[in-house]
């Protein structure tokens, strides 16, 4: 009776720890979960970068590990656009200090990331408070508590999310009903393996582990609970479901590529925080250059991971976020 009473509504924001509870379990590295062979691979490709066996790889050792694998495996060289795309991925995946080298550590966590992501197993490399963070969203979205996520509930959600864009003079109503269509055709092209219109737990949980995983050293960990108590309005403050799964969609990457090209005027491969300043006019905001310049700077430093004061595309897809999705919400970096 109790469990027919509640339904419908979204959950209750779980209650704030007690000073007594225990503190959260550290993550496992992900080397722990990967059999033998899969190890010796690993050891055998480190020595293939690490050149001068000082126990780290240097950027420059790793593209030319990457020169030399691309030459020896496909016959020809590796594009500087494939290998800049690497590179950063390398970066965001294995330089957990942001030293600019990776520590066998790193790059064994990085690799196994991989392979168990291909191995659809990362979802037991979760924590406990990491599945729970995880359920959380989950249970937002899935409005009816049904166990899964139906269509109409996906629509709901992020017709509540592009509203926001609207209210705040980044998208017309017109633009947010098209990036309601997309968001939610996308969810479920991507979520629901099963095929049969519902996205389930695990369904969701498959496709978010890696994201999960690939974030932990972005954030100490994973504070959705407080972020999903709802607001006056009835969505979720921050930590949104895009933000979980790569947080940008097909055609927000693609857009993202084009301004990213745009802005890098002098076409070093980065922007600096003066390009980006020439998007205000475009975002038609209602506050004074000032204000935005003030706001973009602190955003800027947020999305320079490696604190070189410039931006390659993986660090400014979080600055394209912050200023053309979310409406200049910090929540795009956490």
């Amino acid at each position: 009776a109790e469990e027919e009473s509640s339904a419908g509504q979204p959950p209750e924001a779980p209650p704030a720890p007690t000073e007594s509870a225990l503190p959260p379990e550290p993550a496992r590295e992900l080397i722990d979960f990967i059999d033998e062979a899969s190890m010796q691979k690993l050891i055998e490709e480190w020595d293939r970068y690490d050149k001068d066996q000082n126990g780290s790889i240097s950027e420059d050792e790793f593209k030319e590990g990457e020169r030399a694998w691309h030459r020896r495996v496909y016959g020809e060289p590796i594009s500087e656009e494939e290998l800049e795309e690497k590179l950063s991925f390398w970066k965001r995946t294995g330089d957990k200090d942001g030293d600019d080298e990776v520590s066998w550590l790193e790059f064994a966590n990085s690799k196994a990331l991989l392979i168990l992501d291909a191995q659809k197993r990362l979802p037991e490399c979760l924590t406990e408070l990491e599945l729970e963070d995880a359920k959380g969203v989950f249970d937002y979205i899935d409005s009816d508590q049904s166990g899964g996520i139906c269509e109409s509930e996906a629509r709901s959600y992020f017709e509540q999310k592009y509203a926001k864009d609207v209210g705040n003079s980044l998208r017309s109503w017109q633009q947010a009903a098209a990036m309601v269509e997309t968001s939610v055709r996308r969810l479920m092209l991507t979520h629901d393996t099963g095929g049969d219109d519902l996205i389930s737990f695990d369904e969701f949980l498959a496709e978010e582990a890696k994201s999960i995983v690939m974030d932990r050293h972005k954030v100490k960990a994973l504070k959705v609970k407080a972020s999903l108590a709802p607001t006056p309005g009835g969505a979720p403050q921050a930590q949104e479901i895009e933000q979980m799964a790569q947080v940008l969609s097909e055609s927000q990457l693609a857009h993202a590529r084009l301004k990213f090209q745009e802005l890098d005027t002098d076409k070093s491969g980065t922007v600096e925080l003066r390009e980006i300043k020439r998007v205000f006019k475009s975002l038609g905001l209602r506050m004074h250059r000032s204000e935005f310049i003030k706001r973009l700077r602190v955003a800027f430093k947020a999305a320079d991971l490696d604190g070189n004061r410039r931006l390659d595309y993986e660090e400014f897809k979080h600055m394209y976020n912050y200023l053309f999705v979310a409406g200049l919400d910090m929540a795009a970096f956490t």
